[in-house]
């Protein structure tokens, strides 16, 4: 029990106050885990083989319970989420259905023992998550509820509304019920419009190519903290605009001598790991949470 309560502590209460030692709560939770397994297997007064059974079962519940999980939590972190988050309620669950059934006779035990380990696993297939930082903090849901896209999508139901001139394939009730590029207006309503996916008869076409220095392949600078952000360069300007994981917009100096940030302020809360989009003079920035557009003056002003 002692485990379990650091185990857990270490794992989520820890990175939720002090977030720089999140890995270091991940650790401590690991060793924990070991000990567990270690207490079960040497220390524990269950039957030999009650003891290999028990974690037999674990892994063998985990792979199975992978085939059935949500896809985002089945390939997240490269295959490995699911492997990850069970090592905390696996624990848990073992040493509670130790803790319950250390009194009953041998079948009953068994039985609460194998129930806890599937009870947990079942707990995953309820979940699914929005992506992990790469801090490892993952945005879970309950499986079923509606995605930040699935949930903008529906706003455009009730009312249609698609680009001048851009015709609507027949039978097509909604911009969300036909194949294409998809964006919202200032009304909220969406706008739908189908672009040339042969590109065998219409190839893209390059507006733009820059060449870029790699004889040594050396770090020019390292400068602020923007952690697994996205950035749009501006050729003319020789400027880089960037959007950090954290939310935030900066203008860094696109020069190789030295790392130099502009400006910077705050754009949208919230994880965020999507590219932001330059119209014109609007700028579009989203993440799993919101969607923003930003007017920007000219340089002339």
């Amino acid at each position: 029990m002692v485990f379990v309560v650091v185990q857990w502590l270490a794992w989520f209460v820890v990175p939720f106050f002090f977030p720089d030692y999140l890995l270091y709560g991940m650790l401590v939770a690991a060793v924990c885990a070991l000990a567990i397994v270690l207490w079960w297997l040497i220390f524990s007064r269950a039957p030999w083989y009650e003891r290999i059974g028990a974690l037999v079962l674990i892994i063998l519940a985990v792979i199975a319970t992978k085939r059935i999980v949500h896809v985002s939590i089945a390939t997240g972190s490269m295959g490995f989420l699911l492997f990850v988050i069970a090592i905390p309620v696996m624990s848990l669950a073992l040493v509670a259905a130790a803790l319950i059934s250390r009194r009953l006779s041998a079948t009953p035990r068994r039985a609460v023992i194998a129930a806890a380990i599937l009870f947990a696993c079942g707990v995953f297939t309820l979940l699914r998550t929005a992506g992990a930082t790469g801090e490892f903090k993952n945005d879970f849901h309950w499986r079923w509820s509606k995605t930040p896209e699935e949930r903008l999508l529906a706003q455009g139901d009730d009312e249609t509304a698609t680009s001048p001139g851009v015709p609507v394939p027949a039978g097509a009730g909604t911009g969300a019920d036909w194949p294409g590029f998809r964006g919202f207006n200032r009304e909220g309503a969406v706008r739908g419009v189908q672009i040339n996916t042969d590109w065998s008869t219409s190839p893209p076409v390059e507006l733009w190519r820059r060449p870029i220095d790699l004889k040594d392949g050396k770090r020019k600078w390292k400068g602020a903290r923007y952690g697994y952000g996205q950035l749009v360069l501006l050729p003319d300007q020789d400027v880089l605009l960037v959007l950090s994981e954290k939310g935030e917009l900066a203008l860094v100096k696109a020069t190789p001598d030295q790392f130099t940030e502009v400006a910077r302020f705050p754009a949208i809360e919230g994880k965020t790991w999507n590219h932001p989009v330059l119209a014109g003079d609007v700028l579009l920035v989203r993440n799993g949470h919101e969607m923003a557009a930003f007017r920007l003056s000219p340089a002339n002003r």
